[in-house]
């Protein structure tokens, strides 16, 4: 517990490396202190790190990746771009069972997808979930940046197609994503 504490307290000072090697001379690691270093990665915008962290653990470990991890790789792969690990990470995802009633771990897939430039595909995910939240419809205008008018088509559709009442954080995307493309002046 005392190493896993450490590797949480570098990784909350920004000291990712001296985390990374906290955690490497720890006997014994579990999901918690791999959770801990994988979290400051994605924090701190360093998604190859977080997918060589997961490769790592995966390879060495005999851990089962629970949904802080995923939520983390998801952020990850999206922030980068990395698709392909992320449809990966879908999989996993599935082929566990986390994806039922878990908004969280939805709406980073939706996310994950609408960063990466698949839309459709953050629309079937978004779909397929068996309840939607604002999170996860807030997640699909987030992937329109730039893209006014279809940002506003999924905006409107949010209440007629999914019964969602949209709250404060669609209607601040939509003001961000019109004063990115300029649509005001």
């Amino acid at each position: 517990m005392l190493g896993t504490s450490m590797v949480d307290m570098y990784t909350n000072c920004s000291m990712l490396a001296k985390a990374y090697e906290v955690l490497r001379s720890l006997p014994f690691r579990d999901i918690v202190a791999w959770n801990a270093l994988i979290t400051g990665y994605a924090q701190e915008g360093k998604g190859h790190k977080v997918l060589d962290c997961y490769a790592i653990m995966k390879e060495e470990e005999s851990l089962c990746v629970d949904e802080a991890t995923f939520t983390c790789i998801l952020k990850a792969c999206g922030c980068i771009g990395a698709v392909n690990e992320g449809k990966h990470i879908h999989d996993e995802i599935v082929k566990n069972g986390l994806l039922v009633n878990n908004f969280v771990l939805g709406g980073g897939l939706v996310d994950m997808y609408a960063k990466c430039g698949m839309l459709a595909k953050a629309q079937g995910v978004l779909r397929e979930l068996p309840s939607r939240d604002t999170v996860s419809c807030f997640a699909i205008l987030g992937g329109h940046s730039g893209k006014v008018d279809e940002a506003q088509t999924h905006n409107e559709k949010m209440s007629e197609l999914y019964g969602i009442k949209p709250l404060l954080e669609p209607h601040t995307c939509m003001v961000v994503i019109y004063g990115c493309s300029r649509w005001f002046e």
